[in-house]
């Protein structure tokens, strides 16, 4: 049972790690300093007649234009196939100021998330727990308690990132990205955007989608083979409520 529990606990690590990374990968964070662009100049939105103010704008300006925006939405929808320590994860969650709820897919492995007012639970599939089980009665036994159950995250994993304000955490000055590239313009699934691109401060080169209109939100991420996130739904109600108590385990059951 204690093995069943720590490849449970290992592999939810390994998901919420992965997603958390999705917001790495976007060097998602707002500045300490409350900076504007390297270059000291301070961002124009404001619509030029004719187009986007984003055509006068530069890939970085453009970049904390877009952060700002994205992390200031009351609610936000991500949808995308990322790769977690060499394993596919599809994931489809949305996301409030302190709420998420959505699932993650982990090599068809399937975990259930839900957060509201700051906590948060994760539900797998029985096929997620048959998979951390040995197979001895005690896995067994523990496979009968948690079908169907959600287990409150008492580890802190989803907590670190079920929410706008965690997704979006803030962005150490050494943790900006470099080398800021304006590309095309193009559409992500009919809405005009702006292509830009970066380096973060891992080595890991992204390209980015942004909306040509106020507000200049993400629409899409993608940083090469390591996945593409989409975001959508900006600022709509998240309507979630914490499980029935009956079917929610006891921590301590688990050991």
């Amino acid at each position: 049972m204690r093995t069943m529990r720590r490849g449970a606990r290992r592999t939810v690590a390994i998901a919420a790690g992965a997603v958390l990374a999705t917001s790495m990968l976007a060097a998602c964070g707002s500045d300490d300093n409350g900076d504007d662009a390297a270059d000291g100049e301070s961002s124009s939105t404001e619509e030029t007649e004719g187009g986007s103010a984003l055509d006068d704008m530069s890939a970085e300006e453009i970049y904390d234009a877009a952060l700002e925006a994205t992390s200031g939405s009351s609610s936000v929808r991500l949808v995308g196939s990322i790769d977690g320590d060499g394993q596919a994860i599809e994931m489809d969650i949305a996301l409030g100021t302190d709420s998420c709820d959505g699932s993650m897919t982990i090599s068809g492995l399937t975990i259930d998330l839900l957060g509201v007012d700051g906590e948060y639970w994760f539900r797998g599939d029985d096929a997620f727990w048959a998979s951390q089980s040995d197979g001895t009665p005690e896995d067994q036994a523990l496979l009968d308690l948690v079908s169907g159950m959600w287990v409150p995250d008492t580890e802190g994993e989803f907590s670190e990132f079920c929410n706008i304000d965690s997704f979006f955490g803030d962005q150490d000055d050494e943790d900006r990205p470099t080398d800021f590239a304006k590309g095309d313009t193009t559409e992500v699934d009919g809405q005009a955007a702006q292509e830009i691109s970066w380096t973060t401060s891992e080595g890991d080169d992204v390209t980015a989608a942004v909306a040509t209109e106020e507000p200049y939100y993400y629409l899409q991420l993608e940083q090469g083979d390591n996945g593409t996130i989409a975001f959508s739904e900006f600022d709509e109600d998240l309507d979630v409520e914490a499980p029935p108590a009956d079917e929610v385990l006891d921590p301590s059951q688990l050991g």
